[in-house]
């Protein structure tokens, strides 16, 4: 039985994506984040530096308004939507990939 508002036990799916920064700072690809699930951002394997992660495009440059990710960890966050998510690599073509259940 369903309840009108209940959040689901289980979602259907999930999107997976891949993006790399230049050092200047790149907005996570727009997704809807359904209200109980959440994001994980895992800063690339194969990343020589680290990934920094805010809520805006300059404070993934300040470091005192960042969270710092070395290659292979991850961060799980409870957002609405992953745009409101930037990350900053500190060399140039490194990224993260990032995995979101979906309804």
């Amino acid at each position: 039985m369903s309840v009108l508002g209940a959040k689901p036990d289980l979602y259907r799916s999930f999107i997976t994506k891949r993006q790399t920064d230049d050092t200047n700072g790149t907005q996570m690809t727009a997704q809807a984040v359904p209200e109980g699930a959440g994001v994980v951002v895992k800063a690339l394997a194969a990343n020589t530096g680290n990934i920094f992660i805010a809520e805006t495009q300059a404070k993934t440059g300040v470091a005192a308004d960042r969270f710092i990710l070395a290659a292979g960890s991850a961060a799980s966050l409870k957002v609405a939507n992953t745009s409101v998510i930037w990350f900053r690599a500190a060399t140039n073509g490194e990224g993260v990939e990032w995995i979101v259940e979906i309804d």
